[in-house]
């Protein structure tokens, strides 16, 4: 369940007393030395589904995370803050959501009301204070990120987060690690999300088109779970996040991490092995002559792309840059190609389709 009543001055308070701990602490003795408020059991339960502490009965401790947290600096915890809330379904979509609505702020009315909708499972309840408290613990943890800005309502008005909207958008594009150059990229405009469907489009039925028939589903459920391998290009990865959520898959994004021709690093593996498909954006990176002509491949995304194939035999789809020649050896699997830094209305339906076939 989703946490309640939990803040980040709970988490820096029991952080620092837990980091002088070689092997934890009892519950008496942290309410001892800390103050009960701070060892209040809804509280350790949320900083425990965050990931930053251990709970057995009445012993408590920092996991690996926790410890990491005690030790980073402010830049360093924003982004273990992120890496946090990526990780919990509904505190990612809503941002996803927010973003793409182009809001300036989100109230506990608008993101309990959403939660209700589509991730009723991560509430527990139907108490309309309670889903408040899991909303407030939410903005605390977005503020903590540098997501936002708490405001606590007034007079009648709802608790609300006041969105820091270019770094949420390098939130949704680059990962959880983006850098303080990515902060400033911005969100990519209305129009070019006109090709985007509306959410009953995804619904299959019996005149659904079976093209492109190399496809096949990941698992007797079908597909929930998406990876996407890309390049440097932000627009174009934030685009197919969007397309992809309207689907209502789940997205697991590489992590930007250079190789040089090796095996893909273990973070990257460890997210493939969560999913059964992948879209994997082979973009235009790094021109081979001056003239602009022709362009290498990153070679981060052909060794995905062949990590891809291997666990999801032809459940993979190539998102291919017209500019880019693609080597014989991933000939057969499936391709959408597009022009420039953004997918068009015929790029964008061609993918849709093809995700249609994940779940036929």
């Amino acid at each position: 369940m989703l946490p309640i009543m939990t803040t980040m001055e709970d988490l820096d308070v029991l952080v620092a007393f837990l980091k002088t701990k070689i092997n934890g602490s009892t519950i008496k003795e942290a309410e001892s030395v800390v103050g009960r408020q701070y060892i209040d059991g809804r509280k350790l339960s949320g900083l425990q589904t965050w990931g930053f502490i251990s709970k057995e009965i009445d012993h408590i401790g920092l996991t690996q995370l926790g410890r990491e947290f005690s030790r980073g600096s402010e830049d360093e915890k924003a982004r273990m803050l992120m890496g946090v809330i990526r990780e919990i379904p509904p505190y990612n979509g809503v941002l996803e959501w927010a973003s793409f609505q182009n809001f300036e702020s989100i109230t506990t009315v608008d993101v309990g009301s959403r939660w209700i909708q589509f991730n009723k499972d991560y509430l527990g309840t139907d108490n309309e204070n309670t889903i408040n408290s899991n909303v407030v613990c939410f903005f605390h943890l977005a503020q903590g990120a540098g997501l936002g800005k708490l405001v606590i309502g007034r007079r009648g008005q709802p608790t609300r987060l006041e969105l820091a909207q270019s770094v949420v958008s390098a939130f949704l594009s680059h990962g959880s690690g983006a850098s303080i150059e990515e902060k400033e990229t911005a969100a990519i405009s209305q129009d070019e999300l006109s090709g985007f469907p509306e959410p009953g489009f995804w619904e299959a039925d019996s005149n659904t088109p079976t093209e492109p028939s190399g496809l096949t589903r990941g698992n007797q459920n079908g597909v929930e779970k998406v990876f996407v391998g890309h390049s440097s290009n932000g627009k174009i990865l934030q685009q197919i996040r969007t397309i992809l959520n309207f689907g209502k898959f789940e997205v697991v994004i590489a992590e930007d991490e250079e190789t040089t021709a090796v095996p893909v690093p273990d973070k990257v593996m460890d997210a493939m092995h969560k999913c059964h498909a992948a879209i994997m954006n082979i973009s235009a990176d790094t021109p081979i002559n001056g003239d602009g002509n022709e362009y290498a491949i990153n070679n981060n995304v052909l060794i995905e792309v062949g990590a891809a194939f291997v666990l999801y035999n032809k459940n993979v789809i190539l998102l291919v840059d017209d500019r880019v020649e693609l080597p014989s050896n991933l000939a057969g699997l499936y391709e959408c190609r597009y022009h420039g830094d953004s997918l068009d209305f015929e790029s964008t339906m061609k993918l849709q389709q093809a995700l249609i076939n994940f779940r036929n």
